[in-house]
């Protein structure tokens, strides 16, 4: 037993022959490998050899290193003060890398519910068509309950008037929030209507409830009314960390969702009391419209103490209910009673119990305050700023094992030669003993410098493992050999910097951080390519934590495009776009599928998909501007014109004139016929005075001049035709000729123009770059507008019947449902009902021969012609039938449609999940052919999958009335009520966008 205790705090020794802490293994492997390179000329491998005690210290120092190698990573990053920098090295606390904008609908309920106390609950419910396939996806109604007042806080001296205006105030104070909420964090392709305040439906409960007579009446009383209130309305609870670690939940499924300020809230808890009549309603919303008695008595029954309900009865607005009943689509079930005319008794057996009221409703307010959802403060803060901390290892540190050596060896002498004396005679042997020590040491220094620069690139990792790239950013770390003994003895840097070599000099050597030795290692240990290489692969290595892997092509072309002289420097753009891609990677990431806010977006704001997609295309600009309109900034530079991209055209009639600049060069240059007989005629004696730069002037160029013009191997600059002045000339690849684009006085006033044209050029096509994406659904009418109808196919995809007069959307939805209802009829149904249930709804289509015959009213149709019009009913019935057995087959079908203004009507699934994508055919990266396959596959990729995307590629005349529309509707979308011209704004956009891809010829 004692000596069990004893090992307990022994050191046990590593056997591991693998292990690089093993010394006697790597000792093993020197001398074998030693054996296996020099055995035919070295055979003494005994302890007193020199090679091996160098075998046995590096053994022990590579120990050491190993040692350090195995200490935590956080003890690794932790600095002299025992803290780990988080932010440098993208350490983002559980709250900012898990939670992400809303995504299910329990996501937004739960953003609101801790946004706003006022709301006690909040449901989001589809806008259903139970006629048709489905809904408008991504439209949703919202819906809000709101608590209950307390009547003991009101005034007593308040009138009825001013309860009602105080109660109006704060539902549209209420709604107005709730709006602000979820549209600051909406999703791409979904919207928001009808915001509503639920009113109460007042629910009483009359009870005989017999209690065990061992128990607190007051107690009993207490839970009764509180269960009840719960099973009404279950309670809503705010959670923290620990107490959900405590039921089980992993950080995953606690943060999953949107980062909430005030604790956390459960599914389970916002979907209790879940039930409905009808599975239709479970399938539109969470919300439950079902009151059943039976749930409140089980509730009452079920608590400890109670015996059995005597009496049991429950009114809803005054009116008794015994079944289970709907709420209306506008309340809820709120539980009322008074406290002077309590309708619940306790009994026992015989008797009934008389219940102190102070300590009932003093026990009761304390339940009802335990059940309120309670704000957990401090959460956010506690969060947002995680402090990581460490022990602190000098791991850097390197210790010459020039120390452990035998004084013999002369290798730990820190004395640094000095001058001899004049006149004194050197000691040949202690010369001879003084260079062998040297030649020693310098052999050492090899291995020395290995080791120490092992230790520093360990003590740096917090360097290497980080998104920050200062100018003097490296990925490999070194340090100097300055506690090396006598160092300065074999430096050959410092023997050639000064004439006396004392420990003076040596001191201002060590104090220059540029010597030579330095500057050897800074640049001798990695070159400019393999930093580049290695931090590459290091944030590569960072955004695989977060699974991200960005495609490099755009940074890449963009470069090639816009700054090849770029493509040698240290810090690259490719570098720099991902350090600042990961910096911003939880907004990015958080945000990739959230839209903007429509009601109060600034002119110049972009959603959190559009800046993203901004990023990973290396677009510079990630603003909202009129892409359009780039075009005027740059009329005072250069006129470029609109459709044909030319500089200053010129109209004049031209000519071709060969020119020859250099012995064996030929040009053909294209000049308009009036300057060149002016040239010509022109004696080089009476030359007149030009300007100092007479501005460019380019004759017509197609839109490949942004590109081509953006290549200096496509100009030349050289002698006037005539020698009066120096010309600046291009030509285009696909072109065999030469235009004169500048005259000027001098060759450096040409290289100046140049410089200009090639830099605006460069700017012109970098601010041009940039998209716009419009949300289908944002252009849908109103609902409650006469704006919506349908067609029904036959098996043939013929129009059966289709809508009489436009309608608003329930009315649609009602219209449909009493037309598919005749299928219904379990008898035959006369033809005349048929006709009065048509007429007015709907127009039945007549087909001969897969021809259209005539449109027919149903019941101008039964009187005017009823052989037809039976045939054409029982076809109607016989199609609804077919269509209500097989809903996923395409004919037959409902067809929902919408009515345009100024255009044909279109499927009203042109607001379901789709997006357009608007961008410019016109900058050089744009041009690309497979730039643009690349940024419509980009687009898809990162693009929700439930949605559809289609592109446009505008040149620069349609883009320009394609933002005037676009700018105009976005602007009219922050007004609270949709106009005729808001409409009319719509309109125009849908049209606009619904033509199909443009091309930017």
């Amino acid at each position: 037993m004692e000596n069990d205790k004893l090992n307990i705090n022994q050191v046990t020794k590593n056997t591991d022959p693998d292990s690089p802490l093993n010394f006697d293994s790597l000792r093993a492997k020197a001398i074998e490998l030693v054996q296996g390179f020099s055995g035919h000329v070295w055979s003494d491998f005994n302890l007193h050899d020199p090679g091996v005690t160098i075998l046995e210290h590096l053994s022990y120092a590579i120990t050491d290193m190993a040692y350090r190698t195995h200490f935590d990573i956080k003890d690794l990053l932790t600095d002299i003060n025992g803290n780990i920098n988080t932010a440098k090295n993208l350490f983002y606390s559980r709250r900012d890398i898990f939670a992400s904008n809303p995504v299910t609908v329990n996501d937004l309920r739960k953003l609101v519910l801790d946004s706003i106390p006022d709301v006690y609950n909040v449901w989001f419910e589809k806008i259903y068509s139970n006629q048709s396939s489905g809904y408008i996806k991504g439209l949703y109604k919202v819906t809000i309950q709101l608590f209950d007042e307390d009547p003991e806080t009101l005034d007593p001296e308040i009138t009825e008037a001013e309860l009602n205006a105080r109660r109006v105030t704060l539902e549209e104070d209420t709604i107005a929030r709730v709006r602000n909420v979820v549209l600051d964090h909406r999703n791409l392709g979904e919207d928001y209507v009808d915001f509503s305040i639920l009113k109460p439906c007042v629910i009483e409960v009359e009870a005989d409830i017999v209690i065990d007579r061992h128990v607190h009446p007051e107690e009993i009383l207490a839970e009764v009314y509180a269960a009840i209130q719960h099973t009404l309305n279950p309670p809503i609870h705010f959670y923290s960390e620990m107490e959900l670690f405590a039921k089980g939940f992993t950080l995953e499924e606690m943060y999953s969702g949107p980062a909430l300020k005030h604790g956390f809230l459960l599914d389970a808890e916002l979907d209790a009391g879940i039930k409905s009549m009808d599975q239709a309603d479970l399938k539109k919303s969470t919300r439950s419209r079902i009151v059943d008695p039976s749930d409140i008595l089980k509730s009452v029954a079920l608590i400890p103490g109670v015996l059995y309900v005597r009496d049991f009865n429950v009114k809803a607005n005054g009116e008794y209910r015994q079944i289970p009943f709907r709420l209306r689509s506008d309340e809820y079930a709120s539980f009322s009673f008074v406290k002077e005319e309590r309708d619940i008794k306790l009994s026992t057996e015989n008797n009934e119990i008389q219940v102190r009221e102070s300590l009932f409703y003093s026990i009761l307010n304390k339940k009802s305050d335990f059940s309120k959802r309670k704000f957990i403060k401090g959460l956010q803060q506690a969060e947002s700023n995680p402090v990581l901390k460490g022990v602190y290892q000098d791991v850097g540190h390197y210790f010459s094992i020039q120390h452990l050596f035998p004084p013999v060896y002369g290798l730990n002498i820190d004395k640094i030669d000095a001058e001899a004396s004049p006149g004194a005679l050197p000691d040949e042997r202690l010369v001879l003993a003084k260079a062998k020590a040297k030649q020693l040491k310098a052999y050492l220094m090899f291995f020395e410098q290995l080791m120490a620069n092992y230790v520093s690139q360990l003590a740096s990792i917090d360097q290497l493992l980080t998104a920050d790239i200062p100018p003097d950013s490296r990925t490999y770390f070194t340090q100097p050999l300055y506690e090396v003994p006598g160092v300065g003895n074999i430096l050959k840097d410092f023997y050639s910097e000064e004439d006396e070599q004392t420990e003076i000099y040596w001191e201002k050597f060590k104090a220059n951080p540029n010597n030579g030795y330095m500057s050897f290692l800074k640049t001798q240990i990695e070159t400019d390519e393999i930093f580049k290489m290695r931090k590459n692969r290091v944030l590569d290595h960072l955004m695989s934590r977060f699974n991200l892997n960005l495609k490099k092509y755009p940074v890449i072309f963009f470069s090639q495009l816009f700054h090849p002289e770029q493509a040698d420097e240290r810090i690259s753009a490719e570098l720099t776009w991902k350090s600042d891609f990961l910096k911003d990677v939880v907004g990015l990431s958080r945000n990739r599928n959230r839209a903007y806010n429509y009601r109060s977006a600034g002119a110049t704001e972009a959603s959190g998909f559009e800046v993203l997609m901004s990023r990973l295309l290396y677009i510079q600009d990630t603003t909202k501007r009129r892409l359009g309109n780039i075009l005027d900034e740059y009329q005072s530079r250069f006129s470029l014109q609109e459709r044909d991209f030319y500089v200053a055209k010129s109209h004049k009639p031209m000519t071709t004139v060969p020119v020859e600049w250099a012995k064996g060069t030929k040009m053909e240059l294209l000049i308009s016929e009036d300057e060149l007989n002016q040239l010509l005629n022109e004696p080089v004696a009476e030359k007149r005075e030009k300007e100092e730069a007479k501005g460019l002037l380019f004759h017509k160029q197609s839109i490949s001049f942004l590109k081509d013009g953006l290549d200096i191997k496509n100009y030349r600059i050289g002698p006037e035709i005539n020698n009066s002045g120096f010309i600046l000339i291009y030509k285009s690849p696909a072109d065999d000729k030469w235009i004169r684009a500048g005259i000027f006085d001098n060759w450096q006033s040409a290289s100046d123009a140049l410089s200009f044209l090639l830099n605006t050029l460069r700017q012109f096509n970098i601010q041009s770059e940039g998209f716009h994406v419009v949300e289908h659904i944002l252009l849908r009418p109103s609902l409650k507008s006469k704006y919506f109808g349908f067609n029904f196919y036959d098996e043939k995809g013929h129009v059966l019947f289709y809508h009489n007069h436009w309608t608003d959307f329930q009315e649609r939805e009602e219209a449909l449902e009493s037309i598919l209802a005749i299928a219904d009829q379990k008898d035959n149904i006369d033809d005349a009902t048929v006709a009065d249930i048509l007429n007015g709804k709907c127009r039945i289509n007549h087909w001969q021969n897969d021809k259209l015959v005539k449109s027919y009213g149903a019941r101008t149709l039964y009187q005017s012609d009823p052989v037809l019009a039976k045939k054409l009913f029982d076809k109607m019935i016989r199609n609804i039938r077919s269509f209500r057995k097989k809903r996923m087959t395409l004919y037959p079908g409902i067809e929902n449609m919408v009515n345009r203004l100024h255009d044909a009507d279109i499927r009203e699934d042109f607001f379901h999940f789709r997006m357009t994508v608007v961008l410019p055919a016109w900058p050089t990266r744009f041009q690309d052919k497979g730039f643009r396959v690349f940024t419509e596959s980009l687009f898809r990729e990162y693009t929700p999958a439930h949605i559809k995307l289609q592109f446009k590629w505008l040149n620069l005349g349609k883009m320009k009335k394609f933002e005037d529309l676009f700018f105009d509707w976005r602007e009219s979308m922050q007004r609270d009520h949709q106009t005729a011209d808001d409409i009319v704004k719509s309109d125009k956009l849908i049209s606009f966008i619904n033509e199909g891809i443009y091309s930017m010829m």
